[in-house]
C-alpha cells in the first residue's frame, strides 16, 4: 500500500474494528489492516503534508472502566495517565502496526480511581478524549476536557 494522496479524515466502523483513512476532496480512501487488541479505542490521525505524504494512526489503549467486581482493587490507586503508556501505531510508510511506548513528562494528573469517579460525575456524557497532537516525537493528549498530558516516545 503506497502513501496515496495526503489524508485528512479518519473514520471507523460502528464496531470500532475497521479503520479508514480518507480524503473526501480527492475521493481517495483506504482501510487499514487489522490491529490486535481491544476494539473501540480512540484513534488519532497524525500527518504533516508539508513534510511527507505519509501518515500515522495512533490507537489509544483502552481506558479503565468501572467494574462492580473490583471496588477495592489496587488499580484504583495507580497513577493516571500511566507511565510508560503503550499505544499502537500504524505507519503508511511501512504498512504495519507497531507498539509505541510513551513516557509521561511531569506528574500524574490523578489516579485510576479519580478517572472512574469523573465518569460517574459526568454521567458518561463528557468526552474522555478531546484532541491530540503528535509533534517532534511528543504526544499531547487532551483528556476529559480537563487536562493535557504530554508524553515522549521512549
Amino acid at each position: 500500500m503506497g502513501p496515496g494522496p495526503r489524508p485528512c479524515v479518519l473514520l471507523r466502523d460502528t464496531g470500532g474494528n475497521v479503520v479508514y483513512v480518507c480524503n473526501p476532496t480527492t475521493r481517495w480512501w483506504t482501510h487499514l489492516p487489522p490491529c490486535s487488541g481491544e476494539p473501540r479505542r480512540r484513534a488519532f490521525l497524525v500527518f504533516d503534508p508539508a513534510v511527507s505524504p505519509h501518515y500515522k494512526v495512533l490507537l489509544a489503549p483502552k481506558e479503565p472502566e468501572e467494574n462492580d467486581d473490583d471496588e477495592d482493587d489496587a488499580r484504583r490507586f495507580m497513577e493516571w495517565p500511566p507511565s510508560p503508556w503503550t499505544w499502537q501505531e500504524f505507519s503508511s510508510a511501512t504498512g504495519r502496526w507497531e507498539m509505541k511506548v510513551f513516557v509521561r513528562e511531569g506528574e500524574a494528573t490523578g489516579t485510576v480511581g479519580d478517572l472512574l469517579f469523573q465518569s460517574v460525575r459526568y454521567g458518561g456524557i463528557e468526552p474522555r478524549w478531546g484532541y491530540a497532537a503528535y509533534w517532534q516525537g511528543q504526544l499531547y493528549v487532551h483528556c476529559r476536557g480537563e487536562y493535557v498530558s504530554r508524553c515522549v516516545m521512549k
